[in-house]
């Protein structure tokens, strides 16, 4: 237990400090959104945000209460457990650029929040995430998932 506390402390902490230092860079000289830079320190930011290992503490949960024999073998296998988070992550991260190259989150230094860019498959964008329909807040999530 005390390897996911640690992983996922470290996860958030970079995370917030990424996010905030990106986020304190003046807008006259900050990377476009759609540079490589943005793009990476976005993706970044996904990956520590899924591997905060939330889903590892409920099936942390699930094993010492409710499966308590398979304790030893989970204590075991919590840094590959880990490790394929991560990797989850990842993939997860990258998919919608591999779905449509245009489509990747971007942040708005107005609204100082990341939302995905305009893509001919999503019609979801910055104008629009500022007056969701119910249709672009559902696939909103549903890409966000």
């Amino acid at each position: 237990f005390g390897t996911i506390c640690i992983f996922q402390m470290v996860c958030e902490i970079v995370k917030i400090s990424l996010s905030t230092a990106f986020s304190l860079i003046p807008a006259d000289v900050a990377p476009s959104p759609s540079s490589l830079t943005s793009i990476a320190v976005t993706v970044t930011c996904e990956v520590f945000y899924f591997s905060s290992c939330h889903v590892l503490f409920a099936l942390h949960r699930l094993i010492v209460i409710v499966f308590p024999q398979w304790k030893a073998v989970w204590e075991k296998s919590t840094p590959f457990a880990i490790a394929f988070c991560v990797i989850l992550a990842m993939f997860k991260a990258y998919l919608p650029q591999y779905l449509d190259p245009n489509l990747y989150l971007m942040f708005d230094r107005d609204w100082i929040s990341w939302f995905f860019t305009d893509s001919p498959q999503t019609g979801l964008n910055v104008r629009s995430a500022r007056g969701f329909s119910i249709r672009d807040f559902s696939l909103f999530f549903s890409l966000k998932m």
